[in-house]
């Protein structure tokens, strides 16, 4: 990131935040266009989604990833910008069929009234992964809870509680693919 500067209105109930994405941009740009680079419209909206990104980890106290999605019906079917806590980020699109005379963000992704934005944040804590995969566990998603537990040990590869829950969650025949994850 090349520079993010805070400020405050004195006398003023007013703070913000100003984000220059210039180096790690450029940088992010040049290795995408060796593989063919994005049209300028969906570039733009890339270059947003990682500055607003920014914006938000950056005023968050919050190990993990900020992960914004947009989905839609448009020539974008989907953008994804994720922000590490280190403030470091990367950003993709699917983009399929001819950009609209007039780019614009309903034109791109919301043709149909249908575009969708999600914003998650995806923590870093073991423990995290580990009371989600509990908590579907107790619902009954136990295919769902068998990659939280992975995730968790992947964050931590020493934590035995997960460990042994895998285990006997292998003795019973449980995977942790669903059938809509086979293909992805």
């Amino acid at each position: 990131m090349s520079e993010l500067h805070k400020f405050l209105f004195e006398g003023l109930p007013v703070r913000g935040m100003l984000v220059r994405l210039t180096d790690a941009w450029t940088d992010l740009l040049s290795r995408r266009e060796a593989a063919g680079g994005y049209p300028a419209p969906v570039r733009a909206l890339l270059g947003e989604m990682a500055a607003a990104g920014v914006l938000m980890q950056s005023n968050i106290k919050f190990d993990g990833a900020l992960v914004m999605q947009i989905h839609g019906e448009g020539p974008v079917k989907l953008t994804v910008a994720e922000v590490k806590s280190d403030l470091t980020f990367r950003v993709t699109a699917k983009v399929t069929g001819d950009m609209p005379s007039v780019p614009r963000l309903d034109t791109l992704v919301n043709v149909n009234g249908k575009g969708r934005c999600a914003i998650t944040l995806d923590p870093r804590l073991p423990m995290a992964h580990t009371n989600l995969g509990h908590a579907l566990a107790a619902k009954g998603e136990v295919a769902a809870a068998a990659r939280s537990y992975r995730q968790a040990l992947a964050l931590n590869p020493e934590r035995s509680v997960e460990e042994e829950t895998l285990e006997a969650l292998e003795k019973l025949g449980v995977s942790d693919v669903d059938e809509d994850d086979e293909d992805a």
